[in-house]
């Protein structure tokens, strides 16, 4: 603001202007704050070079943003980290609790495979559980002994996200060379590293006029939305639904580089 003056109505202006691009966004709330950041104003403390501005700092609405996710459930979710097998007479699977609770004696559906079994006990470093909760990372000791691997879903039987191996998804391009269509990637979803294409451009986005383009390759700082196409099916929601259960990042199989990040808008 210093470089225009602090003018009252060249922030409004931009405001206005910024307020109208973003209306089809789908953001639940925007605060626009006036700032100079040369000398801190607005930055953490307010400033009488702006009068006219009454509204909170940065700082003051980072500090009281909400950080819950979106997606509230009371449907157990979880994604195997690890599979514990010390020894004949144990055998664990390790996560972090996404959504919801799990009782000893609740019975829980493994995906992608569909099948079900009760939990037998709930195991952490502080010793065993009779309940746990959402952000709890635990150790579930299962009735069955099924073919549970890494990167597989606990849920509730109740609950049915979807399995697909055909996903369309915005991708935000990182990767400095452009991005090959039909090459092999490693596509990161949760706990789970796939192998998989883009099979084909949708679109690529102009972020000044949201004007959708046709395209045969994304450039590092392009978004486009693309056709994915994995080599086996993976658990997912979409981003809207789910922010957790609908990102995933790409990684160059050669140099092991994250080349994108990816937010899941529909499954076949």
């Amino acid at each position: 603001m210093d470089l225009v003056e602090y003018r009252q109505e060249t922030f409004e202006q931009i405001k206005q202007d910024y307020l109208m691009f973003a209306a089809s966004r789908d953001f639940e709330s925007i605060d626009v704050v006036p700032v100079a950041a040369k000398f801190g104003y607005n930055i953490v403390n307010g400033t009488d070079e702006m009068p006219w501005y009454e509204g909170q700092t940065v700082l003051q609405l980072l500090e009281g943003a909400s950080v819950a996710s979106r997606h509230q459930s009371d449907r157990f979710s979880m994604t195997v980290q690890r599979v514990h097998r010390p020894g004949e007479d144990f055998r664990g699977y390790s996560g972090t609790i996404v959504h919801g609770t799990v009782n000893v004696g609740s019975v829980i559906k493994v995906l992608p495979a569909g099948l079900e079994t009760t939990v037998e006990r709930i195991v952490t470093m502080d010793g065993d559980l009779e309940e746990a909760q959402p952000q709890q990372s635990i150790t579930l000791v299962l009735r069955d002994d099924l073919g549970i691997n890494r990167g597989d879903t606990f849920v509730d039987p109740t609950y049915e996200p979807h399995i697909s191996n055909l996903l369309d998804a915005h991708l935000v391009w990182m990767g400095d060379k452009p991005l090959a269509v039909g090459r092999s990637y490693i596509f990161k979803i949760g706990m789970r590293q796939i192998v998989g294409a883009v099979a084909k451009l949708t679109y690529r986005l102009d972020v000044n006029t949201q004007k959708q383009e046709a395209c045969e390759t994304l450039n590092v700082n392009e978004i486009g939305l693309a056709q994915i196409e994995l080599q086996s099916p993976v658990v997912h929601e979409t981003y809207k639904v789910d922010p957790f259960a609908g990102r995933f990042v790409i990684i160059d199989r050669l140099t092991n580089e994250t080349v994108a990040a990816g937010m899941i808008a529909s499954s076949q």
